[in-house]
């Protein structure tokens, strides 16, 4: 992806390029780096609360460098674990290793103000700031620090001053508030409510951010370093968005614009991925559009770029063509595109090659129009209700301890549970329901998948004539596209079986279709449940044979190790997972037939289906002594 910064040194605007792959970030003459997150960050959910071994809700933030967590002041120091602090700081060291070797400056995108420990709010009531939990999807609460109070600001001030002075390479800091374990007192808009310390509760929301600006901006400057600072959140109402506005100035961003008006993001190209959980897909034709805007000096604002290692070669490539036949508009953005796809698979099938990047792009489009509210779609179901590795089975709250332990520990859940079994119910709501929501997703989710299968068919010919490195890369390209596939079956087929279960309590029976024995009656929820659960046992299946061929890290996103599995990212055990998921679901077969017996041999009678429910009742004797 990619962001842009402003920056102005005697009235004249630099362009900079930040790019959060040094390879790429020197491909393209970048001057930042952007740093997000730190890899292998502790996972676990007590690994900031001592008795915090269940709440799933800290996982938000868990990979972030929160400023309090990577450099404590000493008051706060007692309630940082080290292990955390030394890994934040030792993932810090090796970013600004890559930095120093590529001539590169930072930017820092991060989350603050961040919840801290209980224990420090124990010790230091003071400190303690709004409550910032999102309350369906949290065991306890928790609480943001307070910067209203001038203790927290000075904590605030200590540990930029110390970040800067450790690494006065980062120029550019952009901290996301009020969402993933952030919060500011008395927005409108927090998630249990408007809250926050009573003695604050009317203060200028503009004066509260900009003290906080201030605070950090002097703690930069006690360093000898001048930064520009961001303040990003989707959670302001406009009044408070006003009022923090009216006091920014130059050098304070909101929503990546300034006091004065000018963005800290101007033009932007990037790789965004298009089918997570799985890696390696993006839109070729957004990026060179992207790249048009950055190269396109327009209005002196500066165009910022990222890309990660795992996109692959193609960026680079892109960027290449670009750089050496620079331009805009759509011909020469095709006329781009078509010359660097027969770069890769020769003259011939650069036409074809063209088409399935247009087709991906085009599924992935279609996969987004099935649109739920709060942060549900179908990527976040398959990781966060873990629909990618839990089985489809009659009743869910029949299942052990150890075929539920892949998935159960994972889910983002705090329901009760029948919540907790019911595949539908996603970050502790009810989604994907109804006849006529179930199918319009099906059907949405299948065109996207018919739309891939003809991209697949288009690139069998290109695969067969290709040998070596190229052959490898677009081999890699067609099980990353088979993959996309498995996933949208996993999400079709469980909306599918879940609405199916949702409605079996209504007794549905019908002849055999071909009057092979006019006197068996058929329970055609059983056919139906049978019908998508084998469908989705032969497609893991097809999952794992890809997994065979290629590592799990290669088609879909993974921790490095098993230890690191939380409920944004799968285990690197993710084939096994799967096995499991298909040996669980072929156990527990037979309940189909004890649950909804296939087929009565006698006289069906219609007319008992009266009002009084005696239909049910009949069914369950006979099904009791027939089944």
């Amino acid at each position: 992806m990619t962001e842009g910064t402003l920056s102005e040194n005697s009235g004249v605007v630099e362009r900079r390029l930040v790019c959060a792959d040094p390879e790429f970030a020197t491909l393209c003459r970048a001057t930042h780096l952007k740093v997000e997150g730190i890899r292998g960050m502790p996972q676990w959910y007590d690994s900031f609360l001592p008795d915090n071994a269940a709440d799933p809700y800290p996982n938000w933030s868990q990979a972030t460098i929160g400023l309090l967590r990577a450099f404590p002041p000493a008051p706060l120091a007692e309630w940082m674990p080290s292990d955390v602090t030394d890994h934040l700081r030792a993932g810090l060291d090796e970013q600004v290793k890559v930095m120093r070797r590529h001539g590169l400056r930072g930017m820092l995108q991060g989350l603050e103000p961040l919840w801290l420990p209980e224990a420090a709010y124990r010790a230091h009531p003071r400190w303690r700031g709004s409550q910032c939990e999102l309350g369906r999807i949290a065991e306890k609460p928790y609480f943001a620090p307070n910067i209203d109070e001038p203790e927290v600001l000075e904590l605030y001030r200590q540990a930029m001053q110390a970040f800067c002075e450790a690494y006065p390479e980062f120029e550019i800091f952009s901290f996301f508030t009020n969402d993933s374990g952030t919060g500011l007192p008395w927005t409108t808009y927090a998630y249990p409510g408007p809250n926050g310390p009573m003695r604050s509760r009317h203060r200028d929301p503009g004066k509260r951010v900009v003290d906080w600006l201030d605070a950090l901006q002097s703690g930069a400057q006690a360093a000898g370093a001048d930064v520009a600072i961001n303040v990003e959140s989707f959670s302001f109402a406009p009044a408070e968005a006003a009022a923090i506005r009216a006091r920014l100035g130059k050098r304070y961003f909101l929503n990546s614009e300034n006091g004065d008006g000018h963005r800290l993001v101007g033009a932007s190209a990037g790789c965004s991925e298009l089918a997570t959980p799985v890696v390696g897909l993006f839109d070729p034709e957004s990026f060179v559009r992207g790249l048009q805007h950055v190269f396109s000096p327009v209005d002196g604002t500066v165009r910022v770029m990222t890309a990660r290692a795992d996109e692959g070669p193609l960026p680079g490539r892109l960027l290449e063509a670009f750089a050496a036949d620079p331009g805009e508009g759509s011909v020469h953005c095709a006329r781009l595109l078509h010359k660097t796809a027969g770069d890769m698979v020769g003259a011939e099938h650069a036409e074809t090659l063209m088409s399935v990047w247009h087709r991906v792009t085009a599924a992935a489009k279609t996969v987004r129009q099935v649109r739920q509210r709060g942060g549900v779609s179908v990527s976040t179901a398959l990781t966060t209700a873990r629909w990618l590795t839990r089985p489809l089975v009659p009743d869910p709250l029949n299942l052990t301890t150890e075929e539920t332990a892949d998935f159960q520990a994972y889910l983002f859940s705090t329901g009760t549970p029948d919540q907790d079994a019911n595949l539908c119910y996603i970050l502790g709501k009810p989604v994907f329901i109804g006849s006529s929501v179930v199918w319009m997703t099906r059907w949405c989710l299948q065109d996207a998948i018919d739309t891939l299968r003809v991209a697949r068919n288009a690139l069998r010919p290109v695969l067969e004539n290709l040998s070596g490195t190229m052959h490898d890369e677009m081999a890699l390209y067609d099980a990353r596209i088979g993959a996309f596939i498995c996933t949208l079956e996993t999400s079709k087929n469980v909306v599918h079986y879940q609405h199916a279960l949702d409605i079996s309590d209504q007794p549905r029976f019908g002849a055999n279709p071909l009057d092979f024995d006019d006197n068996i009656q058929y329970d055609q929820r059983a056919l139906e449940l049978r019908k998508i659960a084998r469908a989705e046992v032969d497609n893991c299946l097809e999952l794992i044979e890809l997994l065979d061929v290629f590592p799990v890290d290669r088609l879909l996103a993974c921790a490095d190790r098993p230890e690191d599995e939380t409920v944004f990212i799968f285990s690197p055990r993710l084939k096994e997972h799967l096995q499991l998921k298909v040996q669980t679901m072929l156990d527990h077969w037979h309940e189909y037939e004890q649950r909804f017996p296939t087929s009565k041999v006698y006289e069906f009678e219609p007319s008992l289906a009266a009002s009084d429910g005696t239909l049910n009742s009949w069914i369950k004797g006979n099904s009791d002594s027939n089944g």
